[in-house]
């Protein structure tokens, strides 16, 4: 009898080993990596700094690659009130304060294009110009959208 329990509990310490070593190298497994859409390069508008509207709704809006911010520069009500998905909130008056050149370009992604916008184009603008004139930034990754935008919540914004 103590030799049957001692088979039993032996064969048990086995299969239990099995079955352990088997959910180790099932959490080892690796799963496949998903490649994310980028963008190569920004198509230019007709200004210097302009993002083209339809490259803009084609392929950044719709497409969201992941190599692009776009950052919003209205007023922090307009921004909760709506904005572009996984949109980025920078304030146009935050480069008038002092020191915010600083302040603004610590927010600004270094590894990814960047595009500004706002309402109509205007504040897009201005952001984009006070970088390049008075923050003397590197602006060959910043864009601006020239463009009127109707926003209809979060993550919901209509490119006119």
């Amino acid at each position: 009898m103590k030799r049957l329990l001692l088979a039993i509990f032996v064969s048990s310490l086995f299969f239990a080993g099995c079955a352990a070593e088997k959910a180790q190298q099932a959490s080892q497994v690796v799963k496949p990596e998903v490649k994310q859409y980028v963008v190569d390069q920004i198509k230019q508008g007709k200004e210097e700094g302009e993002i083209d509207k339809q490259f803009f709704v084609n392929e950044i809006q719709a497409k969201k690659p992941s190599n692009v911010q776009i950052i919003d520069v209205r007023t922090p009500f307009e921004f909760a009130a709506g904005h572009f998905e996984g949109a980025q909130h920078i304030y146009i008056n935050d480069i008038y304060k002092e020191k915010g050149c600083e302040s603004v370009l610590s927010r600004i992604p270094k590894d990814k294009f960047v595009v500004f916008v706002c309402a109509t184009g205007a504040r897009a603008g201005e952001m984009w110009s006070g970088l390049k004139e008075d923050c003397k930034a590197d602006m060959s990754k910043m864009y601006y959208l020239n463009a009127n935008v109707v926003y209809q919540g979060i993550g919901k914004a209509q490119v006119k």
